[in-house]
This record gives structure tokens, C-alpha cells and sequence, in this order.
């Protein structure tokens, strides 16, 4: 791709940063969000043991900025909508029609989401006790959940066990190998290698420092035995790169969270967490070239795995954002177009919105594919999540709502699911982590 290394000087870049990471801390505060950290006791706790795996949240209520970095992984926070669950197909004719594969927030495990609206729990961590040895034990209740999962060609799955490492699973769910110590957030199979996220914490540095760092990494994977192979700082590659000055304002503005030791048995590093990467795809158009998308600064950053350097950052109009994807079309060509969950992004909406945005390759100029009418009636605080499908449809999943469904070209919905996973007594849903295609792989 072409382009500079970012759109704008770094003293309007640096601007930016604090005035995103103020508006984005207020929103989310503003967004009745339960929190998920180890200080905000939210789960419901049920002595007689009749709640199903995992944990279960109070519908939303006020969340202090501070844990921001800790939302989104929880297992349920979010009041059910009582009308109805499972499938619903709006235009039969439209619909993309096959099997899916979606990770719920209430269990480690990834069910198939058949045609006719049916769920199959094919993929566990408790279906063989000999798993239970390989997983790392959750910090806190967010890690107790799978992120992000694939399905293999070999019918196996690959899982992000959210903060603590990368899964393979065989066809019987059995753990074929456990790597990548604080993996997070988002995959690709890459042939017969993965890149994934990882998370470590750089000690305090220079005069006067006393915080740890978060130092997000960027982890090529070996497929066959969970090998990293090459790990790249996204951290220290901005700091190397003409957009370093971001990374000071970045600090300045960053939240801190729990990042698990890759020392076993050592208690979590409370660090700051100035980038947030949070997801990464690969461009057909530039197959040496990673992007990932940096949350809290609100930038795409694209990395040459190659030479070992940024390629471009830039900004864009979206806030909080999740989950970026190439969807190729007959019009777009072969380079395709990068769909984006914008969180925050309909700023002028009476309350937070959320929106699908796509942005346009070389150049990223971006353009609104959904929003909902009103728009409040679409939003994820946290998460979210896109999948490109035959016939230029878009998945999208709204996490919070436990909800996923289809939109067309013109952004009309076709088809649409919620969740079963939830306890109307109590008014909670688990939230929807992911959903995808089950045979795209194969």
C-alpha cells in the first residue's frame, strides 16, 4: 500500500490522542457497561450451583474509566431481549445459509450454528479432563472465555483463551498444544502459520518513570506445534518509527490493567496500557504487510513482518473500535476494502452508537455501510465483531446483545440471531464473542 506514515503532523496527531482518550473513557463510563475487573465484584455468585459454566453480570450499570481496559471479555452483562432467541431469516432469498461457529461468553467452548437455528456444542476444554493441565488458570473471571476462534481445514479449531494463551484443539476437542503466554484479542491462519497478539510489560523507564508498560507484540505461530517463530513490539516499532512523538501522549493518556505473568506462578503486572492493540488482518495486496488496529489511539498500523518495521499509521474518524476485515468484491477488485466495528463512532446520536464502517484501499477513505434507526439501537460497547460472507453480505456480531446478523450491499438486514445463552430471571445474556463461517477454511 501507499501512503505516508500517518495523515497528519504529529502535534495534531498528539491533540487527538488526549481528546479521543478523554471522550472515549467518558463514553464508555456513560454506556451503563458492568465491569469485569477484580475490583468491581459484578458476578453473580449462586451457592445452590444451578448456573451454568462461566460467569454471569448484572445488566449494565455505571463503570469507572479505569476499566476500560478490562471490559469486554466478560461473560455476560447485558439485559436480555425477552421477545425471542435463535434464528430469525428475513429475506430467505439474500441469507447466507450455511453453518457458523460462534464462542459465547459463558463457557470455554464454540458451538455450530446450523441452518435451521439449531446450536451443536462441538468444541470444550471439559471434554477431555486432560485439557484442564494446559490452560493456564484465569486471573480473573474475563479470562475464562474464548475470544476468538477458527476453525481448521482438518475440522480442529484454533482459540484465543482470552489474556493467557493460544489453543489448537483436534477434532474432539482434545488440546493438541497451548502457546503463545498472553495471547489476546485476534488471529489469522496464515498457510501453515498464525499471527496472533500477545501482551507482555516493559519495566519503568528513563528519569522519573515508575509505571510498567503494557508492550503488545505482533506473534508468527507455527500451525503444527504452537512455536513462535517471530515476535515483533508494536510498541517499540512506533517508538522507532517518524510517529514516536504519538506514543508519549499515549502514555499520558493510557489506562492500566493486569497483564499475566509469562513466569508461572507469578502474581499479574498492573501496567499502563497506551496502544490497546486489539485486532490485526492481513492485506491480499501486501502480503508482507500486518495491520493492526491500535484502539486507544484510534490507528491502523501497518507492519512489515519483512524488514521489521511501520509501514504507515493512520487515524480515522472512529472511536473505540473493533474487529477490522477485507471484504472483497467484484467492485472493489482484488485489493478489496477493510470493514470496521466503530464502536463509538455516531457521535452526534442521542446515546453511544455503534456503526460498520468501510474504508477504501490504498487511500482508507471511509464510508458508513450500517448504522441502525434510530442508531442507539446498534451498540457494542466493548467488542464487536465483522465477518465478510458470499454474495457481499457482512456478519456482524453485537457482542453486548448477544446478537449477530446479515446486512446486504445496501446495508439492509436479511438475517439475524440471539443468543439462547442467558438467565431471564436475572435479566443477563452471555455476550457474543465471535461468530464466523464454519466451512471458510476447508
Amino acid at each position: 500500500m501507499d501512503g505516508p506514515n500517518r495523515t497528519m503532523s504529529t502535534d495534531s496527531s498528539e491533540s487527538r490522542i488526549a481528546a479521543r482518550g478523554r471522550a472515549l473513557a467518558l463514553t464508555v463510563a456513560a454506556a451503563f457497561v458492568a465491569g469485569c475487573s477484580p475490583e468491581t465484584p459484578d458476578a453473580q455468585a449462586d451457592p445452590s450451583g444451578d448456573l451454568p459454566p462461566g460467569f454471569w453480570f448484572d445488566e449494565r450499570t455505571a463503570v469507572r474509566p479505569a476499566d476500560l481496559g478490562e471490559l469486554g471479555y466478560a461473560d455476560g452483562y447485558e439485559a436480555p431481549d425477552e421477545r425471542w432467541t435463535g434464528v430469525r431469516v428475513h429475506d430467505p432469498s439474500a441469507a447466507y445459509a450455511g453453518a457458523m461457529v460462534l464462542a459465547s461468553g459463558h463457557e470455554p467452548a464454540a458451538h455450530v450454528l446450523h441452518p435451521d437455528g439449531s446450536l451443536e456444542r462441538r468444541w470444550a476444554l471439559d471434554r477431555h479432563p486432560e485439557n484442564a493441565p494446559l490452560v493456564p488458570e484465569p486471573d480473573h473471571p474475563t479470562q475464562r472465555t474464548w475470544r476468538r476462534v477458527e476453525p481448521l481445514a482438518d475440522d480442529g479449531l484454533l482459540a484465543i483463551h482470552e489474556g493467557l494463551c493460544l489453543l489448537r484443539l483436534d477434532d474432539e476437542s482434545r488440546v493438541m498444544w497451548a502457546g503463545v503466554p498472553g495471547a489476546h484479542h485476534d488471529l489469522e491462519v496464515d498457510g501453515e502459520e498464525v499471527w496472533t497478539l500477545d501482551r507482555r510489560v516493559r519495566p519503568p523507564e528513563g528519569e522519573g518513570a515508575d509505571a510498567w508498560i503494557v508492550d503488545d507484540g505482533l506473534a508468527r505461530v507455527d500451525l503444527s506445534d504452537g512455536t513462535v517463530r517471530q515476535r515483533l513490539s508494536i510498541l517499540g516499532l512506533v517508538e522507532a518509527s517518524d510517529s514516536a512523538g504519538l506514543v508519549e501522549e499515549a502514555i499520558r493518556q493510557a489506562r492500566s490493567i493486569d497483564v499475566p505473568s509469562a513466569v508461572e506462578g507469578d502474581a499479574p503486572r498492573r501496567a499502563l496500557d497506551p496502544l490497546h492493540a486489539n485486532a490485526l488482518v492481513c492485506l491480499p495486496a501486501a502480503p508482507n504487510e500486518i495491520v493492526v488496529l491500535l484502539r486507544d489511539i484510534g490507528a491502523l498500523a501497518s507492519i512489515d513482518v519483512v524488514e521489521g518495521r511501520l509501514a504507515w499509521l493512520r487515524m480515522g474518524p472512529w472511536q473505540g473500535a473493533h474487529d477490522p476485515r477485507v471484504q472483497i468484491t467484484e467492485e472493489t477488485g482484488p485489493r478489496g476494502r477493510v470493514l470496521l466495528f466503530d464502536n463509538f463512532g455516531r457521535r452526534d446520536a442521542a446515546r453511544p452508537s455503534s456503526r460498520v464502517l468501510a474504508l477504501s484501499l490504498p487511500g482508507l477513505a471511509t464510508e458508513t455501510v450500517y448504522e441502525d434507526d434510530p442508531p442507539e439501537g446498534f451498540h457494542s460497547p466493548v467488542c464487536g465483531a465483522l465477518a465478510p460472507l458470499p454474495g457481499d453480505l457482512v456478519l456482524v456480531v453485537e457482542t453486548t446483545a448477544g446478537r449477530a446478523f446479515q446486512i446486504d450491499a445496501s446495508g439492509r438486514l436479511v438475517w439475524e440471531f440471539r443468543s439462547p445463552f442467558r438467565l431471564e430471571e436475572r435479566g443477563i445474556v452471555a455476550a457474543l464473542l465471535d461468530m464466523r463461517p464454519l466451512n471458510r477454511s476447508r
